[in-house]
């Protein structure tokens, strides 16, 4: 009697470790494809950000503030442009790379790729964060 008890135990915490290891499987990938959706959103702000740089006319800057040193701020302005086009590059490289069939995998491999890419993502999320953040300011000084 105490034997098959302790079988009957033994699979319900095998079954509960199982479903416990999904579950935290589906968050991590809800989480990973939140975030994905969430920065395919700003792929057009990135670029939009991007093309104002583009259409700075700096002698009509120049004319408004004599004082300011419109040479700087087009260097500064290719350094942002050129941070955004990475971190536009980061996202689809991201993409590209990110496998979701986890077939074959087990459960502690299907875990561990899942946080990997989170923090892959998160990655480009910082790309994008401060690409964004950097053009608003230099745009604000025009």
């Amino acid at each position: 009697m105490k034997k098959t008890y302790y079988v009957m135990a033994a699979v319900a915490l095998l079954f509960a470790a199982c479903t416990n290891s999904k579950e935290n499987q589906d968050k991590l990938k809800k989480d990973v494809i939140a975030k994905h959706d969430t920065l395919m959103m700003q792929m057009d702000v990135l670029m939009a950000k991007k093309e104002k740089l583009d259409s700075i006319n700096y002698h009509a800057v120049k004319a408004g503030n004599a004082e300011l040193d419109t040479l700087k701020m087009h260097m500064d302005a290719d350094s942002i442009k050129s941070r955004l086009m990475r971190a536009d590059e980061a996202m689809m490289h991201w993409m590209h790379q990110f496998e979701p069939d986890f077939s074959g995998k087990t459960d502690a491999q299907i875990e561990e790729y899942l946080k990997e890419q989170q923090n892959k993502i998160d990655s480009v999320e910082v790309l994008f964060k401060k690409a964004i953040s950097q053009a608003d300011s230099l745009l604000e000084r025009k």
